[in-house]
């Protein structure tokens, strides 16, 4: 059956009927599509919900303190295991590699922050780090971007 044949009988049934029988089939029709496109948004929502909740690990960060940070930062890296690294020697030196380039800066924790110096450019500043198994997340306290990568053990090759 064709679109305009059911078009065609619908309104001819619908001629038929009483005004308010009329009325009452439009707001049915018009609580039913409300009812379909509430459904739907919440489909939508809880799609966007799981996918974040399947990147994120499903685990839970944990904001460090400041002793926290020095135990779990110190002699390790942060890496994105592919384009660049951070190394924190225990010394308070900071060496990063990122796209074949080299920096040596300065790292330290002032109070429940961890703080990079590596001169002018958007990697300095204060981060608020963040822990979930061997993920890292660092939120800037200031301007500048978040890092987010996983914490291991140095490696020796510079």
């Amino acid at each position: 059956m064709t679109i305009n044949r059911i078009r065609a009988r619908t309104s001819d049934s619908q001629s038929n009927m009483d005004p308010n029988c009329r009325t009452n089939l439009k707001v049915n029709r018009l609580i039913s599509m409300t009812k379909l496109a509430s459904i739907g948004r919440m489909a939508i929502l809880g799609c966007i919900t799981d996918i974040s909740s399947a990147a994120m690990g499903q685990d839970k960060f944990q904001r460090l303190t400041g002793s926290q940070i020095r135990v779990r930062i110190a002699g390790m890296q942060m890496t994105d295991e592919v384009h660049w690294r951070y190394v924190y020697d225990r010394n308070g030196s900071l060496r990063t590699q990122s796209m074949g380039r080299t920096r040596v800066g300065k790292w330290s924790i002032q109070k429940d922050e961890l703080c990079l110096d590596l001169g002018d450019g958007p990697d300095s500043g204060c981060f608020e780090v963040w822990l979930s198994g061997g993920n890292v997340d660092m939120r800037p306290t200031g301007l500048g971007l978040p890092l987010q990568g996983v914490i291991e053990r140095a490696t020796d090759c510079n």
